[in-house]
C-alpha cells in the first residue's frame, strides 16, 4: 500500500482510533507514517468532521473509553457582516485614538519649542 492509500484510511479511521484511546504516534505507527504526517494532516480531518483542529488534539477522557466516546465540538457560522461592522469600529476608534495621541505630541512639541526660544531669549544655551 502507498503512502498516499495508508494516509487516506488514516484519515477515514482517525476520529475512530482517537475515541478508541490512540494517541497522535500510535495512529500514524498503525499505518506506517510518521506522527509529522499525521499532523499534517488534521486541518482537512478536521473540515470534514465539522470541528476544530485543536478539539482533535485533546486527549480524549480515559475513563469514558468504551462507555461515552469522545465527543468533538461543532464549529459555529461566523456572522461575516457583524464581524465587518465590528472590525471597521474598531477601526474608527483607533483612528479617533491616533488622533488624540498626535494632537497631543503636537501640543508637546509647540510647548517644547517655545520653551527652547525662551531659553535661547534668556541668553542660555540650546543642547
Amino acid at each position: 500500500m502507498t503512502q498516499n492509500e495508508r494516509t487516506l484510511r488514516m484519515k477515514g479511521e482517525f476520529k475512530q482510533l482517537r475515541d478508541d484511546g490512540l494517541n497522535i504516534a500510535e495512529i500514524a505507527e498503525k499505518f506506517g507514517l510518521s506522527p509529522s504526517t499525521v499532523y499534517r494532516h488534521l486541518d482537512e480531518i478536521a473540515e470534514s468532521l465539522g470541528v476544530s483542529r485543536e478539539s482533535l488534539l485533546l486527549e480524549p477522557d480515559k475513563a469514558s473509553f468504551g462507555a461515552i466516546g469522545r465527543t468533538y465540538g461543532k464549529l459555529e457560522p461566523v456572522d461575516l457582516v457583524g464581524f465587518q461592522q465590528h472590525f471597521e469600529s474598531a477601526l474608527d476608534e483607533m483612528s479617533k485614538m491616533n488622533q488624540a495621541v498626535k494632537e497631543q505630541l503636537d501640543e508637546k512639541d509647540t510647548e517644547l519649542q517655545l520653551f527652547e526660544e525662551d531659553w535661547k531669549d534668556a541668553g542660555n544655551y540650546t543642547c
